[in-house]
C-alpha cells in the first residue's frame, strides 16, 4: 500500500513534468530488465510495482497485450508501433515517463472501445505528443473508469496501466458476448 506522501509526490512530478514538458526519467524501467517476450510474467509483476511507466514499459505492455509479442529494443518497439500505425514516431526517450495520452491512444483503438464518429475519425491518425487524440482518448477512457482522472500529458503508474490492461480485456469479453472469466 502507498503512503499518501508518495502519492502526492507522484502527482506533483507529473504535474510539473507536464507543464513544463520535461518528463520524469526512471533509472531501471522494467522493460528493459524483463525485454524479452518470453519473460511477460516477470515483465508484469516488475511493471506492476513501478511508481512511472515509461515510454520503453508502456509500448512494450501494449505490444504484448495487443498482438502477443514485443521486439527487445525500444527503437524495434517504436517501429512496430508506428507499423501498426499507433505513433507518427518515437514517443521520446526510452527512460522518460510515457503520457497517459499516448497509453489511451493505443488502448481506445480497440474496437469495442470506440465509441462516436469523433473517436473512430481520430483513431485512424498515428499519436503525435501535443494533438487532440491523446486528450480525446484519455477523456474516453475515463469515461470507461479504465483510467484515473489525470490529463493527456500525465504519467501513470505501472498499478495503473496493468488495472488499464485488464479493464480493456474485461471490456472486450463483455461488449462482444465472450463473458468474463472468473479469478
Amino acid at each position: 500500500m502507498r503512503s499518501s506522501g508518495s502519492v502526492i509526490v507522484l502527482a506533483l512530478s507529473s504535474c510539473i513534468g507536464a507543464c513544463s514538458g520535461v518528463r520524469t526519467m526512471v533509472d531501471d524501467p522494467a522493460a528493459q530488465t524483463w525485454a524479452a517476450s518470453d519473460d511477460q510474467l516477470d515483465f508484469f509483476e516488475n511493471l506492476s510495482q513501478q511508481a512511472i511507466v515509461t515510454n520503453d514499459d508502456a509500448l512494450h505492455a501494449m505490444l504484448l497485450f495487443e498482438t502477443g509479442d514485443s521486439p527487445a529494443q525500444f527503437a524495434e518497439r517504436v517501429a512496430e508501433a508506428v507499423g501498426l500505425g499507433w505513433l507518427e514516431d518515437t514517443p521520446g526517450e526510452a527512460n522518460a515517463s510515457a503520457r497517459v495520452g499516448m497509453i489511451a491512444s493505443i488502448a481506445a483503438r480497440t474496437p469495442e472501445i470506440q465509441s462516436g464518429i469523433a473517436m473512430g475519425l481520430a483513431l485512424k491518425h498515428p499519436w503525435r505528443a501535443g494533438e487532440l487524440l491523446g486528450a480525446s482518448a484519455t477523456k474516453r477512457l475515463r469515461a470507461l473508469g479504465m483510467v484515473p482522472p489525470r490529463s493527456a500529458d500525465q504519467a501513470m503508474t505501472g498499478g495503473e496501466l496493468i488495472a488499464l490492461l485488464r479493464r480493456i480485456e474485461v471490456y472486450q469479453k463483455t461488449h462482444t458476448g465472450g463473458g468474463v472469466p472468473l479469478p
